[in-house]
């Protein structure tokens, strides 16, 4: 496994892409809710599993001068790693 700061767009493709899956498609979140007004504003990760397929995603920002974790999220073949 591989977590890497996103700085391209195929990575946060690879980001969303994990973030709908399992919040969207597994937990039946709304798509509207997942992605929101602060994707631009947030620092993206994303995980590699070891074929390079993404594999887990999440994002930070600060709110109100405090770190905030949000949305991290492991792709079901993952989670037992």
């Amino acid at each position: 496994m591989n977590i890497q700061l996103v700085t391209t767009q195929k990575q946060l493709e690879d980001a969303y892409y994990v973030r709908m899956k399992v919040f969207v498609e597994e937990q039946l979140v709304p798509a509207e809710e997942e992605i929101d007004q602060f994707e631009d504003v947030s620092t993206h990760f994303i995980l590699y599993d070891e074929q390079q397929r993404p594999a887990g995603a999440g994002r930070f920002r600060i709110l109100d001068k405090i770190g905030k974790v949000e949305r991290f999220c492991v792709m079901p073949a993952a989670r037992s790693k």
